[in-house]
C-alpha cells in the first residue's frame, strides 16, 4: 500500500486556491451542505424519544442506544473508510457515504421494532463514518492555508446547524405526521445533494514513497508510527473526545429534559433545544476565527491554549446550570435555560480548531 497526499497546486492555483476561487467555494458549499444533512439525519431522532418511548415502551438506556450506535459505528469504521478515500477518489467516496446514510435514514421510517431501528441507525453511522475526516481534507486542499481554521470551523458549525434542524424538524414533523415521517423528510434531500456532489472537482494524490519494498512509507505500520509519535495528537485524542461527550450529551438529552422537567410540549422542547444547538454553531465559527487571528499574531500553540480555556468555561457554566439545585440554589426555568445557552456557545469551540491543528 502506498501513502498518498495532495499534489502541488494545479491549474488555476492563483492566490493559493487549488482550481481557483469559484471551484473552491462550490466545493465548500457542497461539502458543508452534506455536513448539514449528516447531522440532521443523525440528530433527528433525539426529539422523537417521547414518541418512541410511548409507542415501544423503551427505557432511557434503550433510547440512548439509538444515538450511541451511530457514534460507535463512526468510531469503528471511520479510519478504515478514510484510508480507502485516501487511496481513491475523495469526491466519489463522499458521494457513496452521503447516499448510504441518506438511504439508511429513510429506511428508519419503515422499521417495526426497536431492533430494526437500531440496525438502521447503525447503517446511518456506517455511511457517515469517515465523512468528518474526508470532508475537511477536501476543503483544505481547495483553499489557501490562511483560511483553513475559519473554513473548517464553519464546516463543523454545519454539524451544529444540522443538529438544530434535526432536533427542530423531528419534533415538529412528529407532532403533525408521526415520528416515521420525520426520517423520510430529512433523508431525501441528502440523496439529491449526493448526486450533485459528483460535480465537485477532486485533487490529485501523489505517492509519498514507492509502493514496493519493506521500507515503503506507505505501509500501515509507518502510518501508525507517525500517528503515535505526535504528543500533541495524543493529548488531542484524549481531550477532544471528552469535550465531544459533553456536547453530544447536552444535544441528545436536552429536548427530553425540557419535556420531562419543565413540562414543555414535544415540539416546543425541540425548538428550545434547537436554540441551544444554534448557539453552539455560532460559537464554533466565532472561536475558530478568534483562534486563527490569535495564532497569526502569536504562535500556533495559542489555538490549543484558547480551546483549553473555553472548554473549562463551558464545563463550569453548564455544571452550574444543571447542578445549582444541589448547591441549594434555585434557578428559574428561564435562568437555567439562559445559562445552558451560554454554555452551548462555549462548548462547541473545539471542532474547526482541533481539525486544523491535526
Amino acid at each position: 500500500m502506498s501513502l498518498h497526499a495532495a499534489g502541488p497546486r494545479q491549474a488555476g492555483g492563483a492566490g493559493g486556491y487549488l482550481f481557483g476561487p469559484g471551484a473552491a467555494w462550490f466545493a465548500f458549499v457542497m461539502t458543508a451542505s452534506l455536513m448539514l444533512f449528516d447531522y440532521i439525519d443523525r440528530q433527528v431522532i433525539v426529539s422523537l424519544f417521547p414518541h418512541l418511548k410511548q409507542e415501544w415502551h423503551l427505557s432511557d438506556k434503550e433510547l440512548g442506544g439509538l444515538v450511541s450506535i451511530v457514534s460507535v459505528t463512526v468510531a469503528l469504521a471511520g479510519i478504515p473508510i478514510a484510508l480507502i478515500a485516501d487511496r481513491f477518489s475523495r469526491v466519489k467516496s463522499i458521494f457513496v457515504m452521503a447516499a448510504a446514510w441518506s438511504l439508511a435514514s429513510i429506511s428508519c421510517m419503515f422499521t417495526g421494532s426497536y431492533g430494526q431501528l437500531m440496525a438502521a441507525r447503525a447503517m446511518v453511522g456506517l455511511g457517515e463514518a469517515g465523512y468528518g475526516s474526508v470532508g475537511p481534507v477536501l476543503i483544505a486542499s481547495h483553499f489557501p492555508s490562511r483560511l483553513h481554521g475559519t473554513l473548517l470551523a464553519s464546516f463543523l458549525a454545519c454539524a451544529s446547524v444540522g443538529s438544530v434542524l434535526g432536533v427542530m424538524l423531528g419534533g415538529v414533523i412528529a407532532v403533525h405526521w408521526g415520528w416515521r415521517a420525520a426520517f423520510g423528510v430529512v433523508g431525501i434531500p441528502g440523496l439529491l445533494l449526493a448526486l450533485l456532489y459528483l460535480k465537485v472537482r477532486d485533487f490529485r494524490t501523489v505517492a509519498l514513497a514507492p509502493a514496493r519494498g519493506k521500507t515503503s512509507q506507505g505501509s500501515g505500520r509507518f502510518i501508525v508510527r507517525q500517528l503515535l509519535a505526535s504528543r500533541t495528537l495524543w493529548w488531542l485524542c484524549v481531550a477532544a473526545p471528552a469535550q465531544v461527550i459533553l456536547v453530544a450529551s447536552v444535544w441528545a438529552w436536552l429536548p427530553s429534559y425540557l419535556h420531562r422537567f419543565h413540562g414543555l410540549a414535544v415540539d416546543q422542547a425541540a425548538i428550545r433545544a434547537a436554540l441551544v444547538v444554534l448557539c453552539g454553531a455560532a460559537g464554533a465559527v466565532v472561536w475558530g476565527a478568534v483562534a486563527d487571528r490569535m495564532a497569526a499574531r502569536s504562535r500556533p500553540r495559542v489555538k490549543l491554549q484558547l480551546m483549553a480555556l473555553l472548554c473549562t468555561v463551558s464545563a463550569v457554566v453548564l455544571g452550574f446550570a444543571f447542578g445549582a439545585s444541589r448547591l441549594g440554589l434555585a434557578l428559574s426555568p428561564q435562568a437555567q435555560f439562559d445559562l445552558i445557552a451560554i454554555g452551548g456557545f462555549f462548548m462547541a469551540c473545539i471542532g474547526g480548531v482541533v481539525t486544523s491543528v491535526v
